[in-house]
């Protein structure tokens, strides 16, 4: 085994190892261990978790420590660094392990196998298709964080996993040259950047910014549906801030 997926598994082992592993947790521990363990493409596995909503944070995660471990390390810091990503997944894992029942989570694991043992796609169509289904799964983890900036209950960890998913959308969405989509996404990342600066929301902000995604939903899966007075909506707070 190289040392970089040695990296990587130990890194969610010692994460795991935090928590209080007993009943469903410890059968989710051994579940997981084991599919990373067994995978010969691990960044592959990632990156195909990421299109399941209920693995998106913990394989955002994961990739970030699959990133660290492609730049040649600082050897004389790496347990630093371990320890630094092992407390950034805890309460990832923590959620995974709580989340999934194991039976449940045996099947979706089955269903990754599946996926992992067809051989790579060239760029195609269909390589579109994946990334619009993975901006679909995480779009809805950001409603999530719409919902925390809407009480004004959002840590500075849910800070950083919302610019992480962000990030991510945004990376993705760079495929995607239909002027509409790309316009929402502005607009998005412009409001974004405004409540991440000010440490808080107002209401007609998080309303354009979740018509901005609604629009990109629809594009996205080729519906028919009328989303002009979402695009009016969230067209009119940019309005409004270059009026004052």
């Amino acid at each position: 085994m190289n040392w970089e997926k040695e990296y990587i598994i130990q890194t969610y082992e010692n994460a795991a190892e935090n928590l209080r592993l007993v009943s469903k947790r410890l059968i989710n521990h051994t579940l997981i261990k084991e599919f990373l363990t067994e995978c010969t493409e691990l960044e592959r596995a990632v990156s195909e978790m990421k299109k399941i909503t209920a693995f998106a944070k913990f394989a955002i995660k994961l990739g970030n420590v699959i990133e660290y471990t492609h730049s040649v390390p600082n050897f004389a810091e790496l347990s630093a660094e371990m320890t630094k990503q092992v407390n950034e997944l805890i309460p990832i894992v923590r959620e995974v392990f709580d989340d999934f029942d194991p039976d449940d989570l045996a099947e979706k694991l089955n269903v990754l196998r599946g996926e992992l043992s067809h051989p790579e796609k060239a760029q195609s169509e269909n390589d579109f298709a994946e990334s619009a289904l993975e901006i679909l799964n995480l779009i809805r983890s950001v409603d999530e964080y719409l919902n925390l900036c809407v009480t004004g209950n959002i840590s500075s960890d849910d800070k950083e996993n919302f610019m992480e998913i962000v990030n991510r959308i945004n990376a993705l969405l760079e495929s995607f040259d239909e002027p509409l989509i790309l316009e929402m996404k502005n607009i998005f990342n412009e409001l974004f950047g405004v409540i991440i600066a000010r440490g808080s929301s107002r209401p007609d902000e998080i309303e354009a910014m979740r018509a901005c995604l609604i629009v990109i939903v629809a594009k996205l899966k080729k519906k028919e549906v009328d989303v002009s007075q979402f695009i009016e909506l969230a067209r009119s707070i940019t309005s409004r801030k270059e009026e004052g």
